[in-house]
């Protein structure tokens, strides 16, 4: 918690802090923050006391340092706003600080949300109706009536979502249902638990279910940059309610591809995949052979080779050592030192054309490798029919 906090008197202009202050608490409500947990944030990062009362009674204070706070505010003024039943409210004594207003309405609309989100999940979508909405095994009329109990019409257009944690299964549920959470108040979308990832219906508007489904994605990325948890996802085409099933199978297809430790990777978009689809058909036991993707593995499992690995994706990406740098705020000198280690280790000229493309194979199929549990872990309700 204490690395999230946005300390106003750091930032250099109202833009800037409106951005972060906006973040910030779209971060607290992607990890699916208590509203005792938001009412602790507002006050460290509004520097001032803080406090939430509830139709029934029930108030939390705290003060900017964390502490908990007596239920009376001592006649102190204070600024208020409702979420719904709920009242919010700052307490300064002084003038209001220049991000008061923003945090006031923000801190607001988090309370507001989580509490939807909760009376929500006392009602949670029955995992039974997603997995028959997106199996191609079922015949139509199950589809059409499991479409029809989660609010979505057969007629509608719809892409899929696929979401599953940074390395171990173990903590799925907790972020899958945050996200999952985030995407119903924001884009109506109906998704539960399937096997070891989350799986996220989002319909799209009739009109131009295409470019919605591009705004979405962009909305996605931006949305998940502040997520407090890291998180690989991927996103299938825009099909009809019927055909959910094949826009499942690319999203989990997509999913593979999906590497919070790449440039740009975290969400991959299953229409840009192209060509590369095909490499999710070879076998793990085949990278595993490879003598360069066995050491560009080596490089992962230690700080400094992950940001050997940082390098080298980076200039890939910009062909230029200068904007390598950049990009990861090192001296362009530095990029030059570790790329030519890893040139070194992988034997490798990335002056040369076909070293480059092997470069970039290498790294698509350490993802492959690093992903090669998602469809076992869907168990039975995984398919790979694309058609």
């Amino acid at each position: 918690m204490k690395a999230l906090l946005m300390k106003l008197s750091a930032m250099d202009s109202d833009a800037e802090a409106a951005l972060r202050v906006i973040a910030y608490f779209d971060a607290l409500t992607l990890r699916s923050a208590t509203p005792e947990m938001i009412v602790r944030g507002t006050a460290a990062l509004a520097e001032t006391a803080a406090g939430l009362r509830t139709e029934d009674g029930v108030e939390h204070r705290f003060a900017p340092d964390g502490r908990r706070l007596s239920a009376s505010s001592d006649g102190r003024p204070r600024r208020e706003q409702h979420a719904g039943s709920t009242t919010v409210w700052l307490e300064r004594e002084a003038e209001p600080a220049a991000m008061d207003d923003l945090i006031l309405e923000r801190f607001a609309l988090a309370v507001r949300a989580v509490g939807s989100d909760r009376g929500e999940r006392n009602d949670t979508v029955d995992s039974a109706l997603v997995e028959t909405a997106l199996s191609h095994r079922e015949p139509l009329e199950e589809r059409s009536l499991a479409l029809r109990r989660l609010g979505l019409s057969s007629s509608a257009h719809a892409c899929v979502v696929a979401i599953a944690p940074a390395g171990s299964f173990e903590n799925a549920g907790e972020v899958g249902s945050g996200i999952l959470g985030m995407l119903r108040r924001s884009h109506s979308a109906r998704g539960a638990m399937l096997g070891g990832m989350s799986a996220a219906i989002v319909p799209l508007a009739a009109t131009d279910p295409q470019t919605v489904r591009e705004d979405f994605i962009t909305s996605l990325r931006s949305a998940l940059s502040a997520a407090p948890a890291p998180v690989r996802v991927g996103v299938g085409g825009a099909v009809g309610a019927f055909d959910a099933h094949r826009s499942w199978a690319q999203a989990r297809l997509a999913l593979r591809f999906s590497s919070p430790n790449r440039l740009d990777a975290a969400v991959i978009d299953a229409d840009q995949l192209g060509a590369l689809s095909a490499l999710s058909t070879v076998d793990a036991a085949v990278w595993q052979r490879d003598p360069r993707v066995c050491t560009l593995q080596d490089f992962s499992t230690t700080e400094n080779g992950r940001i050997d690995l940082a390098v080298l994706e980076m200039y890939l990406a910009h062909g230029s050592l200068r904007l390598a740098g950049s990009a990861l705020h090192m001296h362009h000198s530095s990029v030059a030192s570790r790329l030519a280690r890893v040139e070194e280790r992988l034997g490798l000229d990335l002056t040369n054309p076909q070293d480059v493309f092997d470069a970039r194979l290498g790294l698509v199929a350490l993802t492959l490798l690093e992903t090669a549990g998602d469809q076992a872990e869907t168990g039975a309700t995984v398919t790979t029919d694309l058609a």
